[in-house]
């Protein structure tokens, strides 16, 4: 009788205590309990993309262009007819690379036959890389920053640009006497392709 009566007020507690649930490990069968209260934490919210444009239903993902990468390609496109290395300068160019401001549409292969021609023609091995470009002359224009193709003028946009590209233009230091071995003005639209900056628009302006 004594057992009994243990046994009905041992049960009721067990069975009575409210607010936590039991659940049986599927591998062990034994019963798992979680406290009462715990708070899981959210997983971090992430920084959405940002914007470019949107054209046609298709929405162009801006992502910055570093000013030292700027500066690299420029160099690198210099250091390419200084070396003669005609394989680095073709390296630089995107696989639908086009000629600015031609007026016969000139594309990859156009713009590489005719950097062939001035490597076999002219000699740049005198020339030191640093002292081409006036770096600290760099114009660098958004799409948006540039009027309508068809609108003509220096800010007019190249027709092949789309919405993340950069233009940049950055003169030429030349001195007297020098032979001349580039333009006045180097011009180059720039690009992201595979993650790479890349050149997908080149133009040499001769105009003094």
């Amino acid at each position: 009788m004594a057992l009994r009566r243990l046994a009905a007020l041992v049960i009721p507690l067990v069975t009575g205590c409210g607010g936590a649930q039991l659940a049986s490990s599927p591998e062990t069968g034994v019963a798992l309990r979680h406290p009462d209260g715990v708070v899981l934490d959210a997983p971090p919210a992430t920084p959405a993309p940002s914007i470019a444009s949107s054209a046609d239903g298709v929405v162009a993902l801006r992502e910055p262009h570093d000013d030292e990468a700027i500066r690299e390609i420029l160099l690198a496109y210099v250091r390419g007819f200084v070396r003669q290395d005609l394989d680095a300068l073709t390296g630089l160019l995107t696989s639908s690379a086009v000629e600015l401001g031609a007026r016969t549409r000139t594309g990859r292969p156009g713009i590489i036959e005719a950097w062939q021609r001035r490597l076999r023609t002219l000699d740049y091995s005198r020339v030191a890389v640093n002292d081409v470009l006036r770096l600290d002359r760099i114009d660098r224009l958004d799409f948006d920053q540039l009027s309508s193709p068809t609108g003509g003028g220096p800010n007019a946009r190249p027709g092949d640009m789309v919405p993340g590209d950069m233009l940049v233009r950055v003169p030429i230091a030349r001195r007297a006497g020098e032979p001349r071995l580039f333009g006045s003005m180097l011009i180059l639209l720039l690009r992201r392709e595979q993650g790479q900056l890349a050149i997908a628009g080149v133009h040499e302006d001769d105009s003094p």
